[in-house]
């Protein structure tokens, strides 16, 4: 008995790593809880998982183009929207996930400290994936848990995750065959019959689940159309290295393109991380390997933008803590390593920065003016739900989108925009018998198709996502025509 109550101390021992990873995770919910504004893509996730019944949810994510594994972790949170506000709740839900993917990262034994701690500041891992409340933090965690367990040889963690992991994203997914992939080139496939089945499993309900079916319109404009081109390639190419390794150095790749000093960073970063695991040739063969994939899912598939580019930073990662548990490492290999994550940590100081002195999004304002002017029984009519539906999941309420004349709190992200005309807006007021309606808009409108609209409140005000709302008031009170 003595023996056993020694070993359950020592495994409850806090160590240095531990301590720095608890002031990550505080340093992430102080600003997530007091500075942090949920903007659109945020708040989709949390109310599809409200909203929908289970099956509607799983028939749903074709649409979305994520697997489940998000919502689903999602749902029993939202079923405490009743005693506590939804965007505290989602917070605390991701800071959750945030908060044990840190702690993995921090119990890795291979890394140096320095490494830890640098991987753990970059832009990606604490503001992207930390700060802004997305299930990309789901394939962070969920990478760093098969890592642990392929390392202590759990088996029954290491079939979940991988299962897990293809739930995650498709990114998520791509990661779990690159891992497999380098596994079976060390050390032959016999030892991992049962991890490549439990992928094949994750495979096949991640396509079963995710894969475009539907209205072939509306998924050709969420692709890449057009096939192969080396513009594309140069496009994906940049986007995927020189705005991971090098972001912030130049502008990005989405709204700049191509650039002479983005293609040299973006060359460099390949050189670079090829550098740091050069001295183990088939890990470095994968690495290059997953880069031209990664690389080629980005010019024929999706295009992506730093969000998605930042999963290949995660995968370098996971590479290099799978090459720390192997083999012993150099000084110059560490050093190289932080290197690349200068321009990463740089930039994360920015976005906190910028998080903290501006807003993430006007929809919070927005919201709050809706809970605050707008009575219950007046009906908000959108102009574009994609856009505003941040703002009245903030106060709490469904506005209305024509020509259905149906209220909305989610939305399908492959729908086009309907721009409803006067004639219709005063339809609709006199089918829901009052005398006047509330329109938001995400832009000023046209003033000679909406006469009779006048705009009430507009909010502009500078904000991170540039998302603006303006109010206009349709009143019939005094007759039309």
């Amino acid at each position: 008995m003595r023996y056993l109550y020694h070993i359950n101390l020592t495994y409850l021992k806090f160590s240095k790593h531990d301590l720095i990873a608890a002031a990550f995770i505080l340093a992430a919910a102080v600003i997530k809880l007091q500075y942090h504004e949920l903007w659109k893509d945020e708040w989709q996730a949390w109310l599809v998982a409200r909203d929908m019944s289970m099956g509607q949810l799983l028939g749903f994510l074709n649409y979305e183009g994520h697997p489940a594994l998000w919502y689903l972790y999602l749902k029993p949170w939202t079923l405490l929207a009743s005693v506590a506000k939804e965007e505290i709740l989602l917070s605390l839900a991701h800071l959750l996930a945030y908060g044990a993917a840190t702690i993995l990262l921090f119990r890795q034994s291979g890394l140096s400290l320095a490494e830890k701690i640098v991987f753990a500041l970059s832009y990606f891992l604490f503001f992207e994936y930390g700060i802004v409340n997305r299930g990309y933090i789901l394939v962070v965690l969920t990478a760093l848990w098969l890592v642990h367990a392929l390392k202590n040889q759990q088996k029954t963690a290491i079939i979940t995750s991988l299962i897990l992991l293809c739930q995650t994203e498709v990114y998520g997914a791509m990661i779990a065959m690159v891992i497999l992939f380098y596994l079976v080139r060390e050390k032959g496939w016999p030892p991992y019959k049962i991890p490549l089945a439990a992928l094949g499993v994750g495979l096949l309900i991640f396509v079963i689940s995710v894969f475009p079916r539907g209205n072939e319109d509306d998924f050709t404009r969420a692709y890449v159309q057009g096939g192969f081109s080396f513009d594309k390639l140069k496009l994906a190419f940049q986007g995927m290295l020189g705005n991971t390794f090098g972001i912030g150095l130049f502008t990005d790749t989405s709204f700049g393109g191509v650039s002479p000093l983005g293609m040299a960073v973006s060359l460099l970063a390949v050189i670079a991380t090829t550098a740091v695991f050069a001295p183990q040739k088939k890990l470095y063969q994968t690495w290059l390997l997953a880069v031209a994939g990664f690389v080629i899912f980005s010019t024929l598939v999706f295009n992506g933008g730093v969000r998605q580019w930042g999963m290949l930073f995660v995968l370098f990662l996971i590479l290099r803590l799978i090459q720390s548990h192997d083999y012993l490492t150099t000084r110059w290999q560490q050093s190289l390593v932080l290197a690349l994550c200068l321009a990463p940590m740089i930039h994360n100081f920015k976005a906190i920065r910028q998080d903290i002195k501006l807003p993430f999004s006007n929809a919070k304002a927005a919201g709050a003016f809706i809970a605050e002017k707008i009575p219950e029984n007046v009906p908000i009519v959108s102009l574009n739900k994609f856009e505003t539906a941040a703002a009245a999941a903030y106060a709490d309420r469904k506005m209305y989108e024509l020509p259905s004349g149906t209220p909305f709190t989610y939305f399908y992200w492959l729908q086009k925009v309907y721009v409803p005309t006067q004639t219709e807006l005063i339809l609709f007021a006199k089918y829901k018998k009052v005398g006047g309606l509330i329109i938001v808009s995400p832009s000023p409108i046209d003033e000679k198709r909406f006469p009779l609209l006048k705009l009430w409140k507009s909010f502009t005000d500078e904000n991170f996502k540039a998302e603006d709302y303006f109010f206009y008031v349709l009143d019939l009170r005094g007759g039309v025509g």
